[in-house]
C-alpha cells in the first residue's frame, strides 16, 4: 500500500513497517547512506516535479518577464540547498531520459 505522505512514509521505514521506500526526502538520503542498516539504491528517473505560475494571467503573460524570472532563479543553489544535491534540473517538463534530441535553450542563472 503506497504511502503518500512523506514524513508518515519515513516513519514506516525507519520502524520496519516498510522495507522499501520510493522518493525519500532528499535531506534523508545523506543520513541512509552513512548507516550501516540501510542501503541506498539510486538511478535515472523519468519522475519530474517542478514549480509553476499561470502564464495566461499578468504579469507573467510577458514572455520577457518570464524569461527574467527563468535567468534570476539560481538553480544549483536550490539543487545544493533545498534538495541537498540529490536531484538534476531538467530543462522542461520532459526528463532528459525520454528525449530523442538535447534541448538548445536553456536558462542558466544570470543575476
Amino acid at each position: 500500500m503506497p504511502i503518500s505522505e512523506p514524513t508518515t512514509r519515513l516513519l514506516a521505514f525507519e520502524s520496519g513497517d516498510v522495507d522499501v521506500i520510493i522518493d525519500p526526502l532528499p535531506q534523508k538520503v545523506a543520513q541512509y547512506e552513512k548507516m550501516d542498516n540501510y542501503r541506498v539504491v539510486k538511478g535515472p528517473n523519468t519522475r519530474i516535479v517542478w514549480l509553476g505560475f499561470n502564464s495566461g494571467a499578468e504579469p507573467f503573460d510577458n514572455k520577457l518577464l518570464r524569461q527574467a524570472v527563468a535567468y534570476a532563479i539560481n538553480y544549483e543553489d536550490i539543487i545544493e540547498y533545498v534538495c541537498e544535491g540529490q536531484v538534476r534540473p531538467a530543462p522542461g517538463p520532459v526528463p532528459p531520459e525520454v528525449m530523442t534530441k538535447p534541448i538548445k535553450t536553456w536558462f542558466t542563472y544570470d543575476p
